[in-house]
């Protein structure tokens, strides 16, 4: 699904050959990959060495919402809201 903010626009998580992909902006992608309950960890391309945590927020069986987290970055992210 396609989640947004205000600061930093979409992002996008597709299903793509088996696995869950990240899209975000131009340059940014990467495959997440399960870390536990609902949050995965995502190495990206670019920057390279770049990594998140996403926690996806659940309800009635739909992602609505997701927050990321970066790591070895203490700046928090804005929540993403779904919005498709």
């Amino acid at each position: 699904g396609t989640f947004e903010c205000d600061l930093y626009g979409k992002l996008k998580i597709l299903e793509r050959d088996g696995s869950l992909q990240l899209g975000f902006g131009r340059n940014m992608e990467g495959e997440l990959n399960h870390w536990e309950r609902d949050t995965f960890s995502v190495n990206l391309s670019f920057p390279m060495g770049e990594k998140w945590l996403i926690r996806f927020q659940v309800a009635d069986g739909r992602a609505d919402r997701l927050q990321i987290e970066r790591i070895f970055w203490h700046e928090p992210m804005p929540e993403f809201v779904r919005t498709e």
